[in-house]
């Protein structure tokens, strides 16, 4: 029995619908039965066996393990920026709330170089004139390894022709290769992460050697205006990314709004407002309270009743007469008694959504890759923002800590993947292992205890990843890059060489990884034969990369499906996986993120919204990560990401990529490739075991079946799961077109309960961007196990838990 997925009439079978067809399904409140050729309808749901003499194909569960010890899939984190549904922290203010400064730290290659000098590979950067000016140095590759100095000053490029960089000594002389890590740290612009505005004699300055008593911080925002119609302001926005009718933050509640502040001299007043911008505006605060000249931490309670229009949220904090200094601001929602708690810095509905999923790892992606240790350790007001990027001068926002992402963890049993920025030095990694694993009397174990966490992360999970940066390969992140595939691999060797002499290092819970691309085979070559420290190799297999206008929409699926087939076949991932267990030192492969890449190509803005955030999409990365866990081993694997509406293209086309969930705000709405996912992890757990299909269907009118159409991972797919208390069987229908109805053979002929799961959906290109039209659909099985017969309807993922 299956919740329909083929079309009613069928009298007239093809191979092929026509072309524009939307590959429309039956209504998913109703059940059916296939018999034969015919379309009939059944009440009962635990009754769906085939009549004895249908024909079907035998699937065979047997003892025998294919890939032991498999883990459910994971899923990247995003970043904290202020729009969309990446917004996933409790505190609404979150890009600079503490007003501290900020740091710039990034790897930079020597093509060119003289007494005292040198210059980058072209073309010239994103800095300006006297950026680099002060900024220590490290030499981390080549013959001048381990020197350290000063930029006396940087003189900015031109179009092709690159920056140079002087020195303090001409004594040092570098060679083209060598490669350095910059470092600058700097007090003021406070203001970074907001919107400030002074007018008529207001100003906006940073108060630079004071914060409010016990802040994590350095320095506090000062405004001042000497009147009306002077005025100092500054603005923290949210959610200002429209799209449809619904606000990514829908709020309602009780809230909080809490901040810092003491006259600089003088009797003041200070403007407060938080609303949406939305006409007519409708504030939901908006007090003028009194600063007096000591520090006082004030908390603004109120209600927000209901929040339906969507527009950008505003915080404003305004001065007309008086001198200000301003620290340390939140502004969280209130939990209400009835919530489950939730002792994370994240919001309960990412936090649900994530228990919902139960991803095997957790990945952490917010773009720190200039950032250093102790800045992913700060507290969020003592946070400074950071910058690595060749291309631009500005520091990035702040996201949140590290410890803020393992209580993640922690509270939905992920086991966290921790990407180290490439400017990590070896002190950082030593001091990180320590954090990590240091008992709570060490000088980083007294830390983490301070942050409330006494036991070691590596008591916590039972496995701990460690990659070195983020696709060091991608020019898009130079800065944060080895372009060079050799100094990359011996960074990774030097560092990770250091993290295994750590007195904390244990190698049962840590897996150290580098990365590659999977289509630069070479490269990676070259990196795994640079070192023996580390214990797995990254790629990302992404799908449907080049696409332009497809016939149809059965087209795009059937050519999806056959490129996850190709990948593990005879394609790139086949290519790398053979590499790494041919080379020197035979390591796993592992997948840091993967999701369709739908970026190339001359397909149209319509088809882009219509295959991107579909059913058959969610259908075709689930059959992806399950198909190379199959096939290639590669038990540790992440989704990309949690959640992001949309992706620009170069061709100012908008793609709706790459987040799993639309709308964390009530009702939640999770793209198919969420719930594809869930699925998957409601069925992996133990050992996968060796499935055998036998059998051919006999050919019905107007339908040829091909020769091998039910060899595993052809038409049909089944990956069958034995854990400690009990099972589960996935299987893919991968035809468009027809159902195939099946039988199961279990060993020694066993018969049990289970609960059955279906993707449901009433056309392939159904999506959840405005309502709930791709849901999980199920029933339990009572009479389920082995002699078990039921048809898979068309283009279907079925999974039985038991």
């Amino acid at each position: 029995m299956f919740l329909v997925s083929f079309p009613f009439q069928r009298k007239a079978r093809r191979r092929r619908q026509s072309r524009g067809s939307g590959l429309r399904r039956c209504p998913m409140p109703i059940l059916a039965l296939v018999l034969c050729a015919s379309c009939q309808f059944g009440s009962e749901p635990t009754t769906a066996h085939l009549e004895p003499e249908q024909d079907a194909i035998d699937i065979h569960i047997t003892d025998e393990v294919r890939v032991a010890k498999v883990k459910r899939f994971g899923i990247n984190m995003t970043g904290q920026p202020y729009w969309g549904p990446e917004q996933v922290l409790r505190n609404l203010v979150s890009l600079n709330p503490g007003f501290e400064g900020w740091q710039f730290r990034s790897v930079v290659d020597v093509a060119a170089s003289g007494a005292g000098w040198f210059s980058t590979s072209p073309p010239a950067s994103g800095w300006p004139e006297n950026f680099w000016d002060g900024a220590s140095f490290e030499v981390i590759h080549g013959a001048a390894l381990g020197k350290t100095g000063t930029i006396a000053h940087f003189k900015a490029g031109k179009d092709r022709r690159p920056g140079r960089f002087t020195l303090s000594t001409r004594d040092l002389i570098l060679a083209p290769g060598d490669h350095l890590i910059l470092g600058m740290s700097r007090d003021g612009d406070g203001h970074r992460g907001w919107w400030a505005e002074a007018e008529n004699g207001g100003r906006i300055t940073t108060e630079t050697g004071e914060a409010r008593p016990d802040s994590p911080g350095r320095q506090s925002l000062r405004l001042r205006s000497p009147g009306p119609p002077g005025k100092a302001v500054v603005r923290a926005m949210a959610d200002t990314l429209k799209a449809g009718d619904r606000p990514f933050l829908g709020l309602r509640g009780n809230y909080r709004l809490s901040f810092s502040a003491r006259s600089h001299s003088g009797p003041a007043e200070l403007g407060v407002t938080f609303q949406r911008l939305v006409e007519p505006l409708r504030p939901w605060l908006e007090r003028k309270t009194e600063v007096g000249e000591t520090w006082q931490r004030f908390h603004l309670p109120f209600t927000i009743a209901r929040d339906s229009r969507s527009g950008s949220l505003e915080l404003s904090f305004e001065v007309e007469t008086g001198d200000v200094l301003l620290d340390d601001v939140s502004l969280v929602r209130l939990p209400r008694a009835e919530d489950p708690p939730n002792p994370t810095a994240f919001r309960k509905e990412v936090v649900a959504a994530l228990h919902d999923l139960r991803p095997g790892i957790l990945r952490y992606h917010i773009g720190h890759m200039g950032d250093t240790l102790d800045n992913l350790l700060a507290e969020p007001f003592g946070r400074r923002m950071h910058g690595y990027s060749y291309w631009s001068p500005e520091p990035d926002p702040i996201s949140y800590p590290l410890h803020h992402f393992l209580a993640l963890c922690g509270e939905i049993e992920a086991e966290p993947w921790i990407i180290l920025p490439i400017t990590f030095s070896e002190d950082e990694i030593t001091r990180l292992l320590a954090y990590l694993g240091g008992a709570d009397d060490t000088a980083m174990g007294s830390l983490r205890r301070r942050q409330g966490f006494r036991q070691p992360w590596i008591e916590t999970f039972p496995k701990i990843h460690l990659e070195l940066g983020n696709e060091a390969w991608n020019p898009t992140f130079r800065g944060g890059t080895f372009e060079d595939p050799a100094a990359y691999g011996q960074r990774g060797l030097r560092l990770f060489t250091r993290a295994r002499q750590s007195p904390h290092y244990r190698a049962d819970r840590y897996q150290v990884i580098l990365g590659g691309q999977p289509i630069t085979g070479e490269r990676n070559r070259t990196i795994q034969a640079q070192s023996a420290a580390h214990d797995a190799f990254t790629l990302a297999p992404y799908l449907a990369f080049d696409e332009d206008e497809p016939d149809s929409a059965r087209e795009f699926f059937a050519e999806l499906f056959e490129e996850v087939r190709t990948q593990t076949r005879d394609g790139m991932m086949r290519a790398n996986h053979d590499m790494l267990h041919g080379s020197g030192h035979p390591v796993p492969l592992c997948v840091y993120e993967t999701n369709l890449h739908t970026t190339e190509g001359e397909i149209t803005q319509a088809w882009l919204d219509r295959l991107t955030p579909s059913a058959g999409a969610g259908i075709g990365m689930a059959f992806h990560m399950l198909n190379l866990l199959a096939e290639l081993d590669i038990r540790d694997q992440c989704f990309y990401n949690l959640g992001q509406y949309s992706f620009r293209r170069a061709d100012q086309k908008s793609v709706l990529l790459w987040g799993a969930v639309r709308n964390f705000s009530e009702p939640r709405l999770d793209r198919p490739t969420f719930l594809a996912l869930q699925l998957c992890n409601m069925a992996l757990q133990g050992d996968m075991l060796v499935t055998r299909h036998r059998g051919r269907l006999p050919e019905w009118p107007g339908v040829v079946w091909e020769n091998g159409a039910f060899e595993n991972g052809r038409d049909l797919a089944s990956y069958a799961f034995r854990g400690e208390s009990g099972g589960a069987l996935v299987m893919f229908n991968l035809n468009l077109d027809e159902p195939i109805p099946i039988r199961l053979n279990f060993p020694e002929g066993a018969a049990f309960p289970a609960t059955y799961y279906q993707l449901s959906y009433l056309d392939l290109t159904d999506n959840n961007e405005t309502d709930e039209k791709v849901r999980i659909a199920d029933f339990e099985v009572p009479e389920f196990g082995h002699g078990y017969q039921t048809p898979l309807g068309p283009a279907s993922i079925n999974v039985w838990v038991w």
